[in-house]
């Protein structure tokens, strides 16, 4: 494998295709199909076609069709348990002793990380390693190490998490990091539980106008 720099034009491509998946994570239950996110990121198709393959292919996103001709990408049910229960684990303080995956994601092997081209699959790859770590993260060596990627890869995908929101660096000895997730899993299971709530709300409210008793 190439110990070669991570370009800044890889970096960057992350960033694409994290700001497209925050614009699928907004539209909730609805969905959003290509078109309205070309539209929406201003970002050419094929750019936006390759991070929705990307994100789906690690089980991120998931396709929904509308009709026979069209699609609308979603936040897959595989995510949305997974940050359930990063939260569950976070917030009751305790020790993520057992790995933390994404339903559908299987273990790298050395074939596909050498085959592996595609930036934004690299970076989850690199994302779900740090989620599979205890609360107290892992540090760059053990990254390196079970990624297969070379160290620049690994540094530069970290930071860009970091930079975006996903991660977080944590000193440990003045000389060395440990890289943790962030809160930002946990707003995704907020904005999830919140727009349940506000469709059971509705459906309360409907069912009292029309039977004029609460359910």
């Amino acid at each position: 494998m190439s110990d070669q720099p991570f370009k800044a034009k890889s970096t960057n491509t992350l960033v694409k295709a994290e700001a497209i998946f925050q614009l699928v994570a907004e539209q909730g239950d609805q969905g959003i199909t290509l078109k309205q996110l070309q539209k929406q990121s201003g970002q050419p198709r094929t750019t936006v076609h390759r991070a929705l393959m990307s994100f789906t292919a690690m089980n991120w996103l998931e396709q929904t069709a509308l009709d026979d001709r069209s699609v609308c990408w979603q936040i897959s049910p595989a995510l949305l348990r997974f940050a359930f229960k990063f939260r569950r684990k976070a917030l009751g303080g305790h020790t993520l002793n057992d790995q933390m995956v994404i339903d559908g994601v299987t273990a790298m092997n050395a074939i596909e990380i050498e085959q592996d081209k595609d930036v934004t699959i690299k970076a989850i790859r690199v994302f779900q390693l740090v989620a599979s770590a205890s609360l107290t993260g892992k540090t760059l060596d053990e990254l390196q190490y079970q990624s297969g990627y070379a160290r620049t890869t690994t540094y530069r995908l970290l930071c860009t998490w970091e930079r975006l929101g996903w991660l977080k660096s944590v000193e440990v000895d003045g000389r060395s990091d440990r890289w943790c997730m962030s809160e930002k899993l946990l707003a995704l299971a907020h904005q999830y539980q919140n727009q349940r709530l506000q469709m059971i709300h509705q459906i309360k409210e409907k069912y009292q106008s029309v039977a004029g008793e609460q359910l």
